[in-house]
């Protein structure tokens, strides 16, 4: 077994352990196990030769890779990834997969993005950006 099934195989069980404990309601550290499977899925991408005749294993640990970054709350780190597997001519199934997933990585940026804004709901009496200061009065 060479360094890339041993890499990947590893990826896929903190991914499996990942996902019983989404299921057991332990959001954060689900995301600390996918945080861990995308790093060794990573590695065994970037290990995997760009052989120029078979390209689909690359393409494939590529694309895994990515969706453990998102799903480990990487979007950067997939958004790289997706383009890299983009831009290095995926057969056609691989290339609607990352199309699909870059819409997928930037939705949850945004309701992540959301998940931590604050609304205020009254009339702003004082604001003071100095201070860090705001006063509202609750209509």
């Amino acid at each position: 077994m060479n360094i890339v099934n041993i890499l990947h195989n590893k990826a896929m069980d903190f991914a499996d352990e990942a996902e019983i404990t989404t299921h057991k309601g332990d959001k954060r550290d689900a995301i600390s196990l996918y945080l861990k499977a995308f790093l060794l899925e990573k590695e065994a991408a970037m290990n995997t030769p760009l052989d120029y005749e078979d390209k689909l294993p690359r393409h494939i640990l590529i694309r895994s890779a990515a969706s453990l970054a998102m799903l480990s709350e990487q979007f950067e780190e997939a958004e790289k990834l997706i383009l890299l597997g983009l831009t290095s001519m995926p057969p056609v199934f691989i290339e609607e997969e990352l199309k699909t997933l870059a819409q997928e990585v930037k939705q949850k940026k945004r309701m992540r993005k959301e998940e931590h804004a604050i609304h205020l709901v009254g009339l702003f009496t004082y604001v003071n950006a100095s201070l860090n200061e705001i006063k509202y009065r609750v209509n």
